[in-house]
């Protein structure tokens, strides 16, 4: 707890991040989060909002407040709700979290507000919207276009976002405290958030061509996310050597909050004693594990690769398929030796 609210560390990055050597690249993330937010307001602004399609999220949370209660200012709603969940998230997942969220979190609600100004004062900025004898009710085409509009458009700004380091905050917050403080998939808890949004929206407009569109849209949402932020694995594995190795060590224990394996090493050209830092983390923590490794030593040597799974704490549960084999498993009593450590000993000596 007292890490996670350690303005020093906080500082510390903000110091690295505006070195001379690092001015450029950060500029540059930074740009790419703001440029984000602006595309995920724009797709709020004139596809998501202005024809009722809740596919989740901050703005389908404010859709539905806007039909449940009768609250005309949505735009208000999401600002509201993204600062509070801003402050949430920053009092659950640190002060690093919130450093890497608070620039959305105001940037987004203020695009939101130009973006919404434009599309009431220009008729550009409007579907052509033909009026039927249906009580003057949108055409289904529309709502396509504007769901698949929307989504995809709302899906290219998250993956900016996560592309220059950021988050857009919103209900990712509670996603991550929930899977910080309670072991569950962020990717679950996301899916159950928006499925109650999307399903109270359902039940209280009873349109099923609105419900059926926002899916779509969340769809397009999640698809475009993949392709703008193509990380598709979840989880890595560094080995790093340095003869800062225990800063290192102790920067990646207790400010990442990951656990580390050291395996003592030699060169095979030198013959020099070393020692190696195994680590496994997640792609959240990419840039940060390099960024502290080169920090202290700017000559170490980092080799990352892909996990194919990451099975433990911190990380995903035993497999289903895999818990389900040991269930139905007899114990061989005779596979339960004890070796104890003179027991280890004489074996060695006998080598």
């Amino acid at each position: 707890m007292k890490e996670m609210f350690n303005f020093k560390l906080v500082w510390k990055d903000i110091k690295y991040d505006f070195e001379m050597q690092n001015i450029s690249h950060t500029i540059f993330r930074y740009m790419l989060i703001i440029i984000g937010s602006a595309i995920l307001a724009l797709g709020d602004a004139f596809f998501i909002i202005p024809y009722d399609i809740v596919s989740g999220g901050v703005a389908g949370f404010a859709i539905l407040a806007s039909h449940a209660f009768n609250w005309t200012d949505v735009n208000l709603t999401i600002t509201i709700a993204q600062w509070l969940l801003f402050l949430i998230g920053t009092a659950f997942l640190g002060l690093r979290f919130g450093f890497k969220t608070i620039i959305s979190s105001f940037a987004y609600p203020g695009f939101l507000y130009l973006f919404t100004y434009i599309y009431n004062n220009n008729a550009w900025a409007h579907l052509q919207i033909v009026e039927t004898t249906m009580g003057g009710a949108i055409p289904t085409a529309i709502l396509l276009i504007a769901g698949l509009a929307g989504g995809s458009l709302v899906g290219i700004g998250c993956g900016l976002t996560f592309v220059g380091g950021g988050s857009t905050g919103g209900v990712d917050c509670i996603a991550l405290s929930v899977a910080k403080y309670f072991k569950v998939k962020t990717s679950v808890t996301s899916f159950v958030i928006d499925a109650t949004i999307v399903g109270a929206f359902m039940f209280i407009v009873s349109d099923i061509r609105l419900t059926l569109v926002g899916l779509i849209g969340a769809f397009a949402c999640a698809f475009l996310i993949g392709i703008t932020y193509k990380e598709e694995q979840n989880s890595y594995v560094a080995d790093i050597v340095s003869e800062k190795w225990e800063l290192i060590n102790n920067e990646i224990n207790y400010k990442l909050d990951r656990g580390t394996t050291l395996l003592q090493s030699f060169g095979g050209y030198t013959g020099k004693e070393k020692m190696m830092i195994h680590v496994v983390f997640s792609k959240e923590d990419y840039d940060e594990i390099l960024k502290l490794v080169f920090k202290y030593d700017p000559d170490a040597f980092v080799f990352t690769t892909k996990a194919h799974e990451a099975t433990g704490e911190g990380f995903t549960k035993i497999p289903y398929r895999i818990s389900r084999q040991l269930k139905f498993t007899k114990k061989d009593k005779s596979q339960n030796i004890v070796i104890t450590k003179n027991k280890l000993k004489q074996m060695k000596d006998d080598k």
